[in-house]
Order: structure tokens, then C-alpha cells, then sequence
């Protein structure tokens, strides 16, 4: 008897293991790569996978049990944080170890008021604790983006030079990433805040992929109403070599001078580098 409860106990951690794995993409899907809303359900769902865990096995289980629910979905981010995306990685790891800690001794003791509050960490960690850090951490690192090794092209794909003597923004995006045209309506917001100022300006940059046209790109661009100019680079490869490995990005210039590496934070619960007032500041 105590054997298959064992059995089934290892079942149901592998099971729940998976389900959180999988519903990292299935929100990255959902709600097209906004980490902000993401962390969030992911923290809700680690919670109701642990304590459907616990309801079941309750009488067997130790925190260590409880943790490798979330130990290989931990141990990902751990490797992300690493070698790829390392700012809002290491938001996730965080947040899921805390999570690890806090989700049985909330289950134990079923107080409505810790468990509120266990709630308003997750969407302040969505809605402020990750886009602070991240905008943060970002331009905190030197950066190795070079744009003057970029051939920047119009529609007609002739080469265009930026100016150098205005405060510039360029928005970096392919037609495959979610979270880039959900920023989309950001810049505008941005972008008609400084319609009047004439030494700014702002640049929407499609990094061509493999297998796609100019004229596909072109058409895309078309079927959206933003007011913002249109630049386009050929490659994946001719951005490689500028060191722009992800997207979106934003790369923020004045007077030729990078002053921001980091990605588009408008929301008014950001208050680092958001770019309303990094502008600002430039403008100063």
C-alpha cells in the first residue's frame, strides 16, 4: 500500500513538474511573451500544482517533495539565466525558490491574510519587481551592440544614414516575436508624447528572417496603423554582428552616443529607465 502511494507520489511530482513547464510556453503564447503577466500565472499555477499535491499526499510530504514540483522548471531558468535571457530569468528562479519556501508553510497554516499577501507579491513582482529589474540590469552592463556595422534600408530598400545629431530611438523587432508587436502600441504612446520635439526620433527596425521577403515584410508593415518610420535590416546575421541576439530591443541614442541597451518599459509601475523619462532626461 505504502509502496504505490510512493509510486503515485513520484507520478504526480513528475506530472505537476511538466504541467509547469509547459504552461511557461502555453502564457508566453497567451499573452505573447509580457513576462509581467506571465510570472504572475505562473506563480498562481506552482501554487495550485503544489497544493493539489498536498492535498493528496499530505500525511507523506516533506518540503523536499514539495520543491521538485518546481525544481527542473527552477533549474531552467537557473540555465537561462546563465547563457540567454539572464535579467528576467533570474526574476523567474527567484520568484519560483520563494514560491518553493513559502507555498507549504501557506498550505499548513490557511490563513486568508498570508495568503492574500502571497497573491500581491506575485503581481508586484510581474507588474514592477521584473520590468525594474530588468531595465535596471540591462543598461546596467556595458554594451557590446555596435549599429554602425548595420546597413539600414527604407522600403524601397535603399540605404538610409540616422542622424546623429538628435536623440534617436530604434526599436528592434522580427515578425515572429509576440512580445515585439505588443510593444508596438507602446512606442506610439511614447512617440506622440514627443511628436513636437523636432530632435527626436523614433525608428521601428524589422529584422528580416530566413525564408521571408521584403515584400512580405512590407505588407506586414502596411497592415499596422503606427506612425512611426519604417527601417529594415536583411538579416538575422547582419544583426548578429552588431551583437543584437534578441528581440525586441531598444537601443537609445543622442548625438551618436548609446545611451540605453534594454528593451521597451512603459508601464507607469516601471520607474527605472522607462523611456518617457529617459527622453526627458535627454532632452534636460
Amino acid at each position: 500500500m505504502h509502496s504505490n502511494l510512493r509510486i503515485s507520489a513520484r507520478k504526480t511530482i513528475l506530472l505537476s513538474s511538466f504541467i509547469l513547464i509547459v504552461s511557461y510556453f502555453f502564457y508566453g503564447w497567451l499573452f505573447n511573451g509580457r513576462h509581467s503577466i506571465m510570472l504572475p500565472f505562473l506563480g498562481f499555477t506552482q501554487l495550485i500544482l503544489s497544493v493539489i499535491y498536498l492535498k493528496r499526499y499530505n500525511e507523506s510530504s516533506s518540503f523536499l517533495k514539495v520543491s521538485l514540483i518546481s525544481l527542473p522548471i527552477i533549474l531552467v531558468f537557473f540555465f537561462f539565466s546563465v547563457r540567454v535571457f539572464p535579467s528576467s530569468a533570474w526574476v523567474y528562479t527567484f520568484t519560483l525558490m520563494l514560491g518553493t519556501i513559502l507555498i507549504k508553510w501557506l498550505y499548513e497554516n490557511r490563513k486568508l491574510f498570508w495568503i492574500g499577501c502571497y497573491f500581491i507579491f506575485l503581481i508586484g513582482m510581474g507588474l514592477s519587481g521584473l520590468p525594474n529589474y530588468c531595465a535596471y540590469i540591462d543598461n546596467l552592463k556595458e554594451s557590446t551592440t555596435d549599429i554602425s556595422v548595420m546597413n539600414f534600408k527604407n522600403s524601397d530598400l535603399e540605404q538610409v544614414e540616422l542622424p546623429e545629431n538628435k536623440i534617436i530611438v530604434l526599436d528592434f523587432w522580427t515578425s515572429r516575436c509576440g512580445a515585439c508587436f505588443a510593444g508596438f502600441k507602446d512606442l506610439q504612446q511614447v512617440q506622440k508624447e514627443f511628436k513636437h520635439k523636432t530632435n527626436v526620433e523614433f525608428y521601428s527596425i524589422n529584422v528580416r528572417l530566413r525564408n521571408e521577403s521584403h515584400q512580405d515584410i512590407l505588407s506586414l508593415v502596411n497592415s499596422m496603423d503606427y506612425e512611426f518610420k519604417y527601417l529594415f535590416i536583411e538579416s538575422v546575421g547582419e544583426a548578429k554582428k552588431a551583437s543584437l541576439n534578441g528581440y525586441p530591443s531598444l537601443l537609445v541614442f543622442k548625438n551618436g552616443e548609446l545611451e540605453y541597451d534594454g528593451t521597451l518599459e512603459t508601464s507607469p509601475f516601471v520607474f527605472i529607465n522607462r523611456l518617457d523619462n529617459l527622453i526627458h532626461d535627454l532632452l534636460e
